[in-house]
């Protein structure tokens, strides 16, 4: 009878310890799954959506369209066809391209309302908002005056100065193409 009982207990106790056990290794694996779900599957996942432009290339962004030079790569992000990434050759600029269903001066204000802005009509007839900031970040938005949507160009240089970066950009902005306003 007593080594029954004995049994018993030790089986509980392996129980209980595989138990623990299995537990502990649930955990570990979840926060290695939550590791790589935040860092390695998003690096992943853009390198997978990643081109290089061989030449002077059309990009859509939604409806739009924006004209990327040679040697940029395009990040499309997983999942939403109304941005793209633009990285430099030197990789010393990202522009993040994104269309907005706002007038070009209402998704500045989105951003930063109380940001100075500038405007400015392009060849092409469309209006650019450029929204001044201080430091490595340059907003502008690009659009039919008084009508959506807006195609927003957000560019952020590595080094903290866009301004060497001052005459590409111009390029890009100046390469974007809305589709005609249906009255």
């Amino acid at each position: 009878m007593g080594q029954t009982v004995i049994s018993v207990t030790r089986a509980k106790t392996r129980w209980r310890t595989a138990l623990a056990i299995t537990a502990v290794a649930v955990a570990v694996i979840a926060v290695i799954a939550a590791v790589a779900w935040f860092t390695v599957i998003p690096r992943v996942a853009a390198n997978l959506t990643t081109d290089v432009a061989t030449r002077d290339q059309v990009v859509a962004v939604g409806e739009a369209a924006v004209t990327v030079p040679a040697g940029w790569a395009v990040q499309h992000p997983p999942f939403d066809d109304t941005a793209v990434v633009l990285l430099s050759p030197d990789g010393g600029l990202a522009v993040t391209i994104s269309l907005e269903r706002l007038t070009p001066d209402a998704a500045l204000a989105a951003r930063e309302p109380r940001g100075v802005r500038a405007t400015e009509t392009l060849g092409s007839g469309l209006e650019a908002v450029h929204l001044r900031t201080i430091g490595d970040t340059l907003t502008v938005a690009v659009g039919d005056a008084g009508s959506s949507p807006a195609v927003v160009f957000t560019a952020h240089a590595e080094d903290g100065d866009v301004r060497p970066y001052t005459r590409v950009l111009a390029q890009l902005i100046n390469g974007t193409a809305l589709p005609p306003v249906v009255p």
